[in-house]
Parts: C-alpha cells; structure tokens; sequence
C-alpha cells in the first residue's frame, strides 16, 4: 500500500467518522451497527467509539480466524485504522460536536442526512478510489 492509498483511505475513515458522530449528535435515528453501539455505550457508561472500535476488532479476529493464510501486515494496518476510527467518533461525538445539541427537529434531521451521507460516501470515495485495494487497476481480478 503507497503513502498516498494510505492517506485516501485514513481521510476517508475521518470522513465517515464525522458523519457517524453528527448522526448520534441528530438524536434522530442511526444505522443499525450504530444504533447496537449507541446501546451499548449507554448501558455500559463506554464511550460509542469506544464500543464501535471493540466490536470491530471482534469481527476482524472473525475474520482472521476463517481465512487460511492471514495477511498479518493487512491486519495490523486494520487495527490501527479501527483504533483511530473509534478515537475520531469519540472525539467528534463528544469533544468537537459535544455541545452540538440541535432543538428543532428541521435542524436535527438537517444533521442526520448531512451525517448519513458522509458515512455513506466515506466509504464509497475510498474504494472508488481504491485505497484499500492493494491491486489496482492493472488487471487483477
């Protein structure tokens, strides 16, 4: 992977982390795999990047567990990327958009379709993109 797919695709993950906060910070409804860590974080007192960043992890070891031959150079560039995912939810969630709490409900679903369509196009520019693609469009399947 080259300085600059690295780059793309870290930008991206800020991208999209910043989107997933405004959506929990709209208080109007979240993507399922958000709405199972808003949950949790608040029964649990755990941060929701904090929870996003575990459960991530957990499916990643799922994921090593079943392939064959994991790419460990892959994998620990996996994990330092959900470690600084969940760090920028929780920062945006609650440093940068703490105090961000939106009374009329026009502004709240302002916020929620801004947010839903920077977690949707994040990861749609990166792989457009193909920053995580260690084969590019040389021909490779």
């Amino acid at each position: 992977m080259t300085y600059r797919k690295l780059a793309l695709s870290l930008g991206f993950y800020l991208f999209t982390a910043v989107g997933i906060s405004l959506t929990i910070r709209a208080a109007v409804g979240v993507s399922s795999f958000s709405a199972l860590n808003v949950t949790l974080s608040d029964l649990s007192g755990i941060r929701v990047g904090t929870i996003t960043t575990g459960l991530n992890l957990a499916f990643m070891l799922a994921c090593i567990l079943l392939e064959r031959h994991p790419h460990w150079a892959q994998y620990g560039l996996m994990t330092l990327a959900l470690l600084l995912f969940g760090s920028c939810i929780n920062f945006f969630t609650y440093v940068v958009f703490g105090h961000l709490t939106p009374h009329h409900y026009a502004l709240r679903l302002g916020l929620f379709v801004l947010g839903t369509c920077m977690g949707a196009l994040g990861p749609v520019e990166c792989s457009n993109t193909s920053c995580l693609n260690s084969r590019s469009k040389r021909g490779a399947p």
